[in-house]
């Protein structure tokens, strides 16, 4: 039997293709493996999946924490 998985496609228009490079590079540490991402100008699409609802929910929930948190750092630092 097939293992059945949850898929979750995201795309985020950040507005420029730097703060999208910016972001994807910040989530890379703690979604490798786990996150798959694509760049196409200003637009980055993130696609995650897990065994069940839950996991999805834990994972997408930590991942737009993380995007949160490279955008604000973005914004203190001065938008590129």
């Amino acid at each position: 039997m097939t293992e059945k998985k949850v898929t979750c496609n995201i795309e985020l228009d950040l507005g420029s293709e730097e703060v999208a490079k910016i972001v994807a590079a910040s989530l890379g540490p703690d979604n490798e493996g786990y996150v798959c991402s694509e760049i196409k100008g200003g637009t980055i699409s993130l696609k995650t999946e897990a065994p069940t609802t839950m996991g999805l929910l834990h994972t997408v929930n930590d991942l737009l924490s993380c995007v949160a948190v490279a955008l604000k750092a973005i914004e203190k630092k001065g938008k590129p």
